[in-house]
């Protein structure tokens, strides 16, 4: 709270130092103009001034008023977040009845970095390991977009290795040495370890 007071007072001195100095940058150009300077030194003046307080304008302008602010931050605050990709993850591990060392061994993602998947809800995995995970898990099309769209991605209609990955998830083949030897069979990228 005394951060965010500071924080205000830091923002009002920046205001009043920049109006200050368009003042003074002003004050110059009116002493310019009424010394016996070239008529083009004088337009670029005018000019330079017009472009001091554009700037101005428009940076005054942009600013949302504070009423704004308060109705983003309250609205932004009470939404409602989506589960993590570990939250998802871990809910279908949990379905499914599958053991943990199970999954990743199927996947054949490395014993550490599913156990840093499972401390840690923010963590960032790979495309590559979440389609990995999806497929160890043998999850329907709809549920392997469940677990993709946690992880901030999806399979698209416009690349074929996506397009392979689902044909996979279609025919029910989840075994990723299968699923690699199509992938190689198209001479597409594999689904290899990170």
């Amino acid at each position: 709270m005394l951060f965010d007071w500071f924080k205000k007072i830091e923002k009002k001195k920046e205001k009043i130092e920049e109006q200050e100095k368009i003042v003074e940058t002003n004050e110059k150009i009116d002493e310019w103009e009424k010394e016996e300077i070239p008529e083009d030194l004088k337009n670029e003046l005018r000019e330079a001034r017009r472009r001091i307080e554009l700037r101005s304008s428009i940076r005054y302008s942009l600013s949302p008023s504070r009423e704004i602010i308060d109705t983003a931050v309250k609205e932004i605050k009470e939404t409602e977040l989506e589960p993590s990709f570990r939250d998802v993850l871990f809910d279908f591990i949990d379905k499914k009845g599958i053991g943990d060392p199970d999954v990743y061994k199927k996947a054949k993602v490395d014993k550490r970095l599913f156990s840093k998947i499972r401390i840690d809800a923010g963590r960032a995995i790979s495309r590559n390991t979440a389609i990995r995970l999806g497929l160890a898990l043998e999850l329907s099309q709809e549920d392997f977009d469940i677990l993709l769209n946690a992880n901030h991605t999806s399979l698209s209609d416009n690349n074929y290795f996506d397009i392979a990955i689902k044909w996979c998830i279609k025919n029910k083949i989840y075994d990723i040495e299968q699923v690699n030897d199509i992938l190689y069979a198209c001479d597409l990228d594999l689904l290899t370890k990170d």
